[in-house]
């Protein structure tokens, strides 16, 4: 609701306030000064303290929360007045009831959340920020998931030209082998393989296992006919 809320307390007690009509004077006087109907003026309490009274002038316009820029200034305009008024009759004295002084008051002005444009572009920006985080955490995790199942996939297959580079580079010549002497002398050889580096665990194995596989050079075997 579009109002002004205020506060005024007055130099009587409560009991006497009440037998006195205090809150119908009141309204009638506030209604007075402000030259509104009585309809528009709200006590919300009024509590010991000499007597303190808490009340709210409704102002005339109000729009819905979707108000365009000029309904809103109207009820900007209303309610400054609305304050204007109610601060200098508290202060001048015409808010007085009952012969009783105002010894303190306070006013304030309190309005719908209304919708303006700046607002609403906050909250599409807004949106759009926190939507983008989301897909960009969700692309960062999918690419994570699919990273690691290649790597793994990867971790487990051997790569035969790494032993056959290896062999040469320790002057172990293969070049005379049949494809599938080859194969047997790289299978036979597989679990001595660090896939990572590619690297044979130490040229005695490969001797290891040639020998065990009975693979022969061809250069060997023309010796031993010779």
């Amino acid at each position: 609701m579009n109002a002004i809320q205020g506060t005024i307390r007055y130099n009587i007690g409560v009991d006497e306030f009440f037998d006195q009509n205090g809150p119908n004077s009141f309204v009638s006087k506030v209604a007075l000064v402000l030259g509104i109907d009585t309809s528009r003026i709200r006590i919300a309490e009024i509590k010991e303290g000499s007597t303190i009274v808490i009340f709210a002038v409704d102002a005339l316009n109000q729009p819905e929360v979707d108000a365009s820029a000029e309904e809103l200034a109207a009820v900007d305009a209303e309610l400054a007045e609305l304050l204007e008024a109610l601060t200098k009759a508290a202060d001048d004295g015409s808010l007085i009831i009952l012969d009783a002084e105002i010894i303190d008051s306070s006013f304030v002005v309190a309005k719908k959340n209304y919708e303006t444009e700046d607002t609403s572009e906050t909250s599409r920006a807004m949106i759009f920020i926190i939507v983008a985080c989301v897909i960009a955490g969700l692309a960062l995790i999918i690419g994570t998931i699919i990273v690691c199942k290649k790597y793994k996939s990867h971790k487990k297959k051997v790569q035969p030209s790494k032993i056959k580079n290896y062999a040469l580079s320790k002057n172990v010549d293969l070049s005379g082998f049949t494809e599938n002497q080859q194969s047997d002398f790289i299978g036979n050889n597989t679990s001595q393989v660090n896939e990572e580096s590619g690297n044979a665990t130490g040229m005695h194995e490969i001797v290891n296992i040639s020998q065990s596989n009975n693979i022969k050079h061809p250069n060997m075997v023309q010796q031993s006919a010779d």
